[in-house]
């Protein structure tokens, strides 16, 4: 037996496959020329106007909208006529809703036969073109809309705790929530590119960085996403910048594919609007990816790192190739530099290390050095206190404190027996124990390559992670895109010396 309440859904079902294109028509008006009730609220008062049916048919009543509950005052608002108004960004208009009647106000002068605009919002291309099917050129709220996938479970549940707006009552991750809106950098306007990313984006990108390098997040850090000002996720801030930039990749590029596949002239208003659509979005990632861009150079070091006295390099935290960090730590400890260069050279086969610039192993010899220069710096007694306090040093221990320290090898621990040993890990303690083989101990006393701390758990969990955590592909000349990491210095460190 069917019951009313199921006969009730098919007929609707009916009426709705006998008259698709009326409800989607229907649907369409609905969507498209409906408010939001926050927008229009009472001039003077709570009251607002209502109809009911009573012993004397219909019946005009106010409602007291001060006493209706807060989950129930958002609801869509239709008021016909007024909705026939095109919308302008530029439009100075007030909404008000009265006792009877809706009024909506323009601030400017309106000159006889000049069309009256009503305002609908600060409201993007992408909200245009799907609500009311078009969109503006030069729209000055447009904006790339980037939608978070659900982060890590650990970080979900630290969200779920302390930010529910991000969740839906069943605890889902709602993507509704965790868009945000990125606008376009103004190259000229003196401000950087971070005014453009809301601050929420980039504290939920800053735990994404901690979960991806093992950190813990406290409490008040994900309570305080929407409050801490950018200062705080400083030392993130290059990765962030290069998680952000490559995510807009994959749009851009369906974008230009789309725009390549497509004849350049419009045949009708639906490819113009799309057209002014695709082309603001590559305007705006462009400017973003450019202002990235202009920020990770403000990290580049300066010309004059190749002199060979360390005061003459600003001490602050840089964008490094791997050719300028080794200048650095010969500055300071070029003994140490020499070994380290020695060892690669006839680890690899090469003549100067130069010579691997832009390759496939660039990224695994930067994992050597960050190593060599661990051990260096945990064997500091050799070291002179100018030594222990130097760029390069202070890079070092820099790493210590984010990724923490790497676990001791004990002396009875063998890389042959160890589970650990892979085939990657082999790989580099082959490379380790061939450098160590071509170098002569007897100028420093000491021959980093030997080194106990030499273990897969060192190379792997240790270096690796720093360099895939801190490095980065950049552009950083014109011809030239090369493997650059991140390396750090305290804030109190920092000077500004020429």
């Amino acid at each position: 037996m069917v019951s009313p309440f199921d006969r009730e859904d098919m007929s609707i079902l009916i009426l709705i496959n006998d008259c698709r294109d009326l409800c989607k028509w229907a649907a369409t008006i609905f969507s498209s020329r409906s408010l939001g009730s926050a927008s229009i609220k009472p001039r003077d008062g709570q009251e607002w106007t209502a109809y009911r049916s009573g012993s004397n048919g219909r019946e005009k009543v106010s409602l007291d909208f001060s006493k209706v509950e807060e989950t129930r005052k958002d609801f869509p608002v239709l008021i016909p006529v007024m909705d026939c108004l095109n919308h302008n960004p530029d439009a100075q208009v007030v909404w008000a809703f009265e006792v009877g009647r809706f009024e909506l106000s323009v601030e400017s002068e309106i000159k006889e036969g000049q069309e009256l605009y009503n305002n609908y919002g600060p409201k993007c291309n992408a909200e245009l073109l799907m609500g009311y099917g078009f969109c503006i050129e030069s729209n000055p709220f447009d904006c790339v809309l980037e939608t978070l996938k659900p982060p890590a479970e650990d970080l979900l549940d630290a969200l779920r705790k302390y930010q529910p707006e991000f969740f839906d009552k069943a605890g889902l991750w709602k993507p509704e929530a965790a868009t945000f809106r990125l606008k376009k950098w103004d190259s000229n306007s003196g401000d950087d590119v971070w005014t453009c990313i809301p601050l929420t984006l980039i504290g939920l990108f800053d735990c994404f960085v901690r979960i991806e390098r093992g950190l813990d997040i406290s409490q008040d850090e994900i309570e305080q996403l929407t409050s801490l000002d950018k200062t705080v996720w400083k030392k993130h801030l290059p990765r962030i910048a290069y998680l952000i930039s490559s995510s807009l990749v994959p749009k851009a590029d369906k974008l230009s594919a789309v725009d390549a596949s497509l004849p350049s002239s419009p045949a009708n208003d639906k490819q113009r609007y799309a057209q002014i659509y695709r082309k603001g979005q590559l305007d705006i990632i462009s400017s973003l990816r450019a202002g990235f861009s202009h920020y990770l150079r403000t990290l580049r070091p300066p010309p004059m790192y190749i002199c060979t006295e360390a005061e003459h390099i600003p001490r602050k935290s840089y964008l490094l190739t791997l050719e300028e960090s080794i200048d650095i730590m010969g500055m300071s400890v070029p003994l140490y530099r020499d070994q380290f260069v020695a060892g690669i050279k006839a680890a690899y086969g090469i003549d100067k290390v130069e010579d691997i610039n832009g390759s496939s192993i660039e990224d695994q010899i930067w994992l050597l050095l960050c190593c060599f220069g661990e051990i260096m710096c945990w064997d500091h007694d050799r070291l002179s206190s100018e030594q222990r306090h130097s760029l390069f040093a202070s890079q070092i221990k820099m790493m210590e404190q984010e990724f923490g320290l790497p676990q001791q090898a004990d002396d009875s621990d063998d890389e042959d027996s160890d589970p650990n040993t892979d085939e990657e890990s082999a790989g580099l303690l082959q490379i380790v124990k061939e450098a160590a083989g071509s170098v002569d101990s007897s100028v420093l006393g000491t021959n980093i390559w030997e080194h106990k701390m030499w273990t897969p758990a060192f190379l792997l969990d240790w270096g690796m992670r720093i360099v895939k955590s801190q490095g980065m592909m950049m552009r950083i000349a014109e011809d030239e895109v090369r493997f650059v990491l991140y390396l750090p210095v305290h804030d109190h460190e920092q000077n500004n010396d020429q």
